[in-house]
Parts: structure tokens; sequence; C-alpha cells
């Protein structure tokens, strides 16, 4: 498989450019997590890359029991890979589960009618290319850091993998009745994308929460 990033000194910030670990040991998330913020992603979490198999009984499930009727393309061999995320990158170690908050406040009404709703998220740059521009960066700043070019797979509801599953391992979040993750201080206001990458990264641990009865 080709790499998708190679390390630049174009976009780091010069503590990146000095720093050193020693390559025996799992890079720590709080090192993560400081290199996300200066590639402007504000939240960062990990977990392994090892296959989602709740998510994977959950998803044919669904499928067996007609709650995807509709989705064609949705079949059993789809939720095999979606749930598998070395289906994408076989030589992943870690996951990366990134989130960009969008809340920007509650909005006056306009004057003028008719008017429509256009969803928070996507009132801005299209949050795709936002995030493979800042997880380009964040990919370099971790490439100078391990002291060699990484295999990466740069995922923002691009590719075959349940974002939510992902979120909800690392505890970036946890996963709400309305289905959508909820993130401590945001709320459900939150884009996700993921890095999957040949590096070990310190997990962090999932969120024991729920909404209850």
């Amino acid at each position: 498989m080709p790499l998708e990033s190679r390390s630049t000194d174009r976009n780091l910030p010069q503590w990146v450019l000095r720093a050193t670990v020693d390559r025996e040991y799992e890079l720590s998330i709080d090192r993560v997590r400081v290199i996300a913020l200066d590639a402007g992603l504000a939240l960062a979490h990990a977990t392994t890359a090892e296959p989602f198999v709740s998510l994977r009984e959950m998803l044919v499930d669904h499928i067996d029991n007609g709650h995807l009727r509709g989705l064609d393309w949705f079949d059993g061999d789809r939720a095999m890979v979606a749930s598998n995320p070395r289906s994408l990158h076989g030589r992943a170690s870690s996951i990366i589960a990134l989130g960009i908050p969008f809340f920007s406040g509650v909005p006056e009404k306009p004057a003028d009618t008719p008017r429509g709703r256009i969803a928070r998220y996507a009132w801005g740059a299209d949050y795709h290319r936002v995030f493979r521009k800042r997880m380009e960066v964040m990919v370099a700043g971790i490439e100078a850091v391990v002291g060699r070019p990484v295999e990466s797979r740069l995922l923002s509801d691009t590719a075959r993998i349940v974002d939510r599953a992902v979120a909800a391992r690392s505890g970036l979040g946890w996963y709400g009745k309305h289905t959508c993750v909820i993130v401590p201080g945001h709320g459900s206001w939150v884009m996700l994308g993921e890095i999957l990458l040949d590096v070990d990264i310190e997990a962090t641990s999932s969120i024991d929460k729920n909404c209850g009865r």
C-alpha cells in the first residue's frame, strides 16, 4: 500500500521539528493531542485497530431483521469490512479518533422570506476537505516525532468504517439514544474523523455512560 503522507517541515511547529522520542515505546496520547491541537484538531483520542466484533454482530442482526431494507449496498460483506479497520489498512496498529466541534450558537432568524434551514455542519467550508488538510498536517507531525514515514489512511466519512464506533471505543464520546455520539463539553455538535496508522499509540479508555432508561 502506498504511503499517503510524507513529512515536510512546511507546516510543522518548531517544537515538533526539534522533538525526539525513544522509538521502543508507544507514542503517548498527550504528545498526540499536542500535535492534533497544532494541526487545528481540538479533540483527539486513540484506540487499537482491532476489529469491532460487537459492531459486526449488531450490523448483521440489523440486516437480517430488515432494519436496513432499501440500502441494498449494505450487505453482510459490507458489514464485515466496516467492522474491521484492517480491511482499509492491513498494517494498521492504532486509530486516532478526532473531532472538530461545530456548534456556532443560536442564529437570529433572517428578516427576509422565504427561507430554509441548512445543517450547521454545512455552514462553512466542506468539512471533508478541512479534516483532510488538518489530518495531513497531523500525520506530518507524527512522522517528525517518530523519525520515519508512516503508512496512514485519513478518514472523514469517506471510507467503510463506522466513525461513531471508533469514537465510542476510544472514549471521544458515547452513544446517545439518538444514535449520535455525545462528546463531553460539546454534545453531538462534533464532526468525526479518524487516522489509521502503523504506529503504536497509547490507547484511551471508553466512557462508561449512557442515557439511562
